[in-house]
């Protein structure tokens, strides 16, 4: 949102970022619509967007847990595996510089437990589990393209 007093006649480049989804020209209209003390006034033009189709896979980490004991997801010390005890908040940071993030599936030993569709990527594993278990993330960007980080984790209760 452009917030600044302009003076009579004063000319205003807006510039702005596109994702286009779809490779190729598109035409675009850009409205600008302005008031003032001698009035309202606004303007239309076009602006010609040429698309490159976006192949790049988002980049994703797992944040927390790492190799580390956790009780009631409070870190206590690093550890050789992820050894979790009680519930546990997990991090993803995930990265899309081309078409942005779409969402970030989490899948517990394959199973789709959380969809989030918007940055800080977590989810709150409070469920009842014991022994060995595989997580693993996935990014998602508005292009259609997939990256993944898993880890192992043994987690009781």
């Amino acid at each position: 949102v452009f917030n600044q007093v302009l003076r009579p006649c004063e000319t205003v480049t807006v510039e702005f970022d596109a994702h286009v989804l779809e490779e190729g020209d598109n035409i675009n209209i850009v409205e600008v619509n302005a008031e003032s003390e001698y009035g309202d006034c606004s303007d239309d033009d076009t602006a010609t967007v040429i698309a490159i189709n976006d192949t790049s896979p988002p980049t994703i980490e797992i944040v927390k847990p790492e190799k580390a004991l956790y009780l009631f997801n409070n870190k206590i010390l690093p550890f050789f595996t992820t050894f979790i005890i009680g519930p546990i908040d997990i991090e993803v940071s995930a990265i899309d510089a081309e078409s942005g993030v779409n969402h970030v599936e989490f899948k517990l030993d394959a199973f789709t437990v959380e969809n989030d569709s918007s940055a800080p990527y977590t989810w709150e594993w409070d469920t009842f589990s014991l022994f060995k278990h595989t997580f693993k993330a996935i990014a998602f960007d508005n292009a259609g393209n997939s990256a993944y980080d898993e880890i192992v984790v043994w987690k009781f209760l």
